[in-house]
């Protein structure tokens, strides 16, 4: 069975050919959907396994945060091996992801993304049907940890502080992260009154960021008011919690 050469650019990539469309889905499943980097450890591994009833073909690679650059120009202190490998059905592959021992920041957590892009072989065409074939990429977060962090990850989302406040006009919701880590927001909600309003992209607060997520002008807010928020820990698992705002005058 030939494989087609792979296709690096973009989340999904289309090989076109014909007009027929065939079912497509991705066959390779990572053993996590985060990973986390411990300092103190030489290298951190995460498996990969085919599910599929075909080979598959899997590229490997890690990025700062941009999902379109060009891989030949990345620059990072990491080696991820093997950078690609083949797959066969029911059978697994272990990535190792080492660290080069370039610096990097020790007062805080730094994020980087592992890429795995899974090209299938190419169908058998001899009987002269038109294919549509996708080369699905998964992408997930990687956390270095340097050691001696104060506090730890599991309690950083309570430590946020959260208020109401009027920036260049308009009503915002600001969250202060003063934790050296990074905080997976998947919800935020701010409860006041009757009202429940949810906050548009919370997405991950990086170490000692400050945020402001907009809010409609109608909002009021009381001493009862609260923000309520989900989020997703070290192993992927979902945590929630609530915080009291503070006053918009400190």
């Amino acid at each position: 069975m030939r494989f087609k050469s792979p296709i690096l650019t973009g989340t999904v990539a289309l090989l076109l050919i014909g007009a027929s469309i065939a079912p497509a889905y991705a066959s390779i499943v990572l053993s996590g959907t985060r990973v986390v980097f411990d300092a103190k450890a030489s290298e951190k591994t995460l498996r990969l396994s085919n599910k599929g009833p075909a080979p598959s073909l899997v590229q490997a690679w890690l990025d700062a945060g941009e999902a379109q650059a060009d891989r030949s120009a990345l620059s990072l202190p990491f080696i991820v091996s093997p950078p690609m490998a083949r797959i066969d059905p029911t059978k697994s592959q272990t990535l190792r992801i080492i660290h080069t021992g370039e610096a990097l920041p020790q007062n805080q957590e730094s994020l980087f993304w592992l890429n795995v892009l899974e090209v299938p072989p190419k169908p058998d065409t001899a009987d002269g049907r038109s294919f549509l074939q996708l080369s699905l990429r998964t992408r997930i977060k990687l956390f270095y940890r340097p050691p001696g962090l104060p506090g730890n990850a599991i309690e950083a989302p309570g430590q946020v502080t959260w208020k109401v406040a009027n920036q260049a006009g308009k009503t915002i919701l600001q969250a202060v992260n003063p934790t050296p880590f990074h905080i997976s927001f998947s919800a935020i909600e701010l409860a006041t009154g009757s009202q429940l309003v949810p906050v548009q992209d919370p997405n991950t607060m990086h170490p000692f960021e400050t945020r402001a997520f907009s809010l409609p002008k109608s909002i009021v807010t009381s001493p009862a008011s609260f923000v309520r928020y989900k989020f997703v820990n070290d192993y992927g698992g979902a945590g929630s919690g609530e915080a009291k705002l503070r006053d918009a005058s400190r």
